[in-house]
C-alpha cells in the first residue's frame, strides 16, 4: 500500500513537470473560480496516523496469533466500512447489508472463540503411548 501511495505521488510530480504549462493554466483557472491551493496538513496527517496505528497493530497480531486467524479478522473491515459509509457518506444500509454485517460479526466471534479454545500447540496425534 505504501508503494502504491508513493507511486501516485511520483505520477503527480511527473505530470506537474511534464505538463507544466497545462498544470499552471488549470491552477490559475481554479484560483480564479475561488478555489485555494493551500492544503491543510491534517487532511493527510490524520489518515496517515490511522494507517500507521493499523499497520502496527497488524504487525503485533501477526506475531501473537496464527496468521490464518489474523487474515480472517481482517474481514472485519466490512463492518467499519458499513459504519463509515453511514456516518460520513450519509448512505442508507438495507436489510441485506445488515444481514451481511451480522454474518460477518457472527463468523468473527465464532472463529475468535475457537481460536482461543483450541490450542494449536497441543496436538494429540503425535503423542506416543
Amino acid at each position: 500500500m505504501f508503494i502504491g501511495e508513493i507511486a501516485c505521488y511520483l505520477v503527480f510530480m511527473w505530470y506537474k513537470v511534464h505538463y507544466k504549462t497545462q498544470y499552471e493554466e488549470e491552477r490559475v483557472e481554479s484560483l480564479a473560480s475561488g478555489a485555494t491551493d493551500k492544503i491543510n496538513i491534517l487532511y493527510f496527517a490524520i489518515p496517515a496516523f490511522c494507517d500507521f496505528i493499523s499497520s502496527t497493530i497488524s504487525f503485533f497480531s501477526m506475531n501473537l496469533m496464527p496468521l490464518s486467524v489474523q487474515y480472517m479478522f481482517n474481514g472485519g473491515n466490512i463492518i467499519m466500512t458499513g459504519i463509515f459509509s453511514v456516518v460520513f457518506l450519509k448512505r442508507k444500509l438495507y436489510r441485506q447489508n445488515f444481514f451481511g454485517m451480522f454474518l460477518n460479526v457472527f463468523g468473527l466471534a465464532f472463529m475468535g472463540f475457537f481460536a482461543l479454545v483450541v490450542d494449536p500447540d497441543t496436538d494429540d496425534s503425535h503423542t506416543s503411548a
